[in-house]
């Protein structure tokens, strides 16, 4: 429906009567409008919250996950105690070694990048524990024990002594290394 009134009652609805009109009804409005707003808001904030929780637990579970990895794929240093000079520390147990420019090691070397975990056990050479993503038990990192033991029993001797050396490296288990234990025995 068209709008037939003169262009000056409209701009007296808009600029007078609509906010007097508002003033006159906010106080029915506001509660309506306050209960409105604290809903949304309440939605988006715990949906917030939800992604942040994951987000800060799929961090540290992949920060763990790479130190870990590192740790058991890095070589102790000869003199722990003697740093280079062109070491630097990344985390109190993380050292991070820079080899010097090329040139003053000649263009013919490849220089590295080496990562040191101060005082890491050496891993045992003959029997390395396997890295989580190689196991047979898909996400097993992401799994308590009770999701794991019923997973053990389609597995092959080889395949369960690989999660045997993994999980005594890494959480150690009793549950887990339990059933490997009885498993290997049958």
């Amino acid at each position: 429906m068209a709008d037939e009134r003169n262009p000056l009652d409209r701009l007296l609805d808009v600029v007078l009567y609509g906010p007097v009109g508002f003033l006159a009804e906010a106080h029915e409005l506001m509660p309506k409008l306050a209960e409105s707003g604290r809903h949304q808001l309440d939605h988006q904030v715990r949906t917030a919250r939800m992604i942040g929780q994951f987000v800060v637990t799929f961090g540290r579970h992949k920060a763990e996950h790479a130190i870990r990895r590192l740790g058991d794929q890095a070589s102790p240093a000869a003199n722990p105690a003697a740093e280079p000079p062109a070491a630097r520390l990344i985390a109190p147990e993380l050292m991070v070694v820079v080899p010097a420019p090329a040139a003053a090691v000649g263009d013919d070397q490849a220089a590295e990048i080496e990562i040191v975990v101060r005082g890491a056990e050496p891993a045992p050479s003959a029997d390395p524990a396997p890295i989580g993503d190689d196991l047979a038990i898909p996400s097993y990192d992401m799994l308590a024990a009770s999701q794991v033991v019923p997973r053990l029993d389609g597995l092959t001797e080889p395949e369960l002594d690989a999660v045997r050396r993994y999980e005594t490296a890494h959480r150690g288990r009793k549950t887990i290394l339990g059933r490997i234990t009885q498993l290997q025995g049958s």
